[in-house]
């Protein structure tokens, strides 16, 4: 479902948080490996033969820069993001891992932690958050519950389990549902995944 707080008012109430909270800063080479992919790759014109968008509720109408996303896992395999539904503060993604020539080798869907239970888990086709590197063998995935950065989960997945299999489990989560105790993302708890459960599979947040 699409998100209708207007982008401007949230911008502001995440410009007022931000400056009365921790600061996160991901241990990410995301922004060198974005640029590393070839021009084309990072157009939505390229893929928009190629990927199927029916279920997204996206109109397209933004910047490659928000509607592409490619990330290197390794020299000859690339994540990547298409953008398939709009938020406020971050976008819903799917994913697929790619060649260097832009062929499509599988669909990825990453099994996550549910809002209001970090230790019930499911599988989703279109993931919220901003998916980046985290060292040389992992990534890691940010979801905002409030714009602030007050509650969310933020998930690590490694590299070889993404080029593995096609749901990617999580190989550490860190959460907290309780948007109102002042814990911001480096303060949250991190979650014993051995108590975690996995639920049915959900298709979209």
């Amino acid at each position: 479902m699409l998100k209708t707080t207007p982008y401007l008012f949230a911008a502001l109430v995440a410009a007022t948080a931000c400056a009365q909270q921790p600061t996160y800063e991901p241990n990410s080479s995301s922004s060198e490996s974005l640029s590393n992919a070839s021009g084309e790759l990072n157009s939505l014109s390229f893929w928009q033969d190629k990927v199927d968008t029916q279920k997204c509720s996206s109109d397209f109408e933004a910047p490659d820069e928000r509607l592409v996303h490619v990330l290197n896992l390794t020299d000859e395999r690339k994540l990547l993001q298409i953008a398939c539904e709009f938020g406020a503060y971050q976008d819903g993604y799917q994913s697929y891992v790619i060649d260097n020539t832009g062929e499509i080798l599988k669909t990825v869907r990453f099994i996550v932690p549910s809002d209001e239970n970090p230790t019930s888990l499911h599988t989703q086709d279109t993931v919220w958050g901003s998916l980046s590197l985290s060292g040389q063998s992992e990534l890691e995935l940010l979801h905002l519950s409030a714009g602030s950065g007050a509650c969310g989960y933020r998930v690590t997945y490694t590299i070889d389990s993404i080029l593995s299999g096609t749901e990617v489990t999580p190989k550490a989560l860190y959460a907290d549902s309780d948007c109102y105790n002042g814990k911001f993302v480096p303060e949250w708890p991190k979650i014993d995944l051995s108590t975690a459960v996995t639920q049915r599979e959900r298709r979209t947040n």
